[in-house]
C-alpha cells in the first residue's frame, strides 16, 4: 500500500458512510468482525496524519501482518 491508497481507501470509506443503504450493508458484514465504518475512517485517518507527518519515507503500520505503508 502506498500513500494515494490509503487515502483513496479512507475517501471510499466517507463515502460508503453518507450512502445509508451502503453504509447499512457494509455495517452488518463489519459487525461479524467486531468493528464498524466509523472506526476504520478514524483509523485511517490516523494513518494519512502519520504519512504526512512522517520522517522516514517509510511506515510500518500494522494493519495486516506484513503489510508496509510507502510514502
Amino acid at each position: 500500500m502506498n500513500e494515494n491508497d490509503v487515502k483513496a481507501i479512507l475517501w471510499l470509506l466517507k463515502e460508503i458512510n453518507e450512502d445509508k443503504i451502503i453504509a447499512s450493508y457494509f455495517r452488518a458484514n463489519l459487525n461479524l468482525y467486531q468493528t464498524d465504518i466509523a472506526k476504520l475512517i478514524i483509523e485511517f485517518e490516523d494513518i494519512v496524519k502519520m504519512l504526512n507527518n512522517s520522517i522516514t519515507d517509510e511506515l510500518n503500520i500494522p494493519i495486516q501482518p506484513n503489510v508496509v505503508v510507502t510514502k
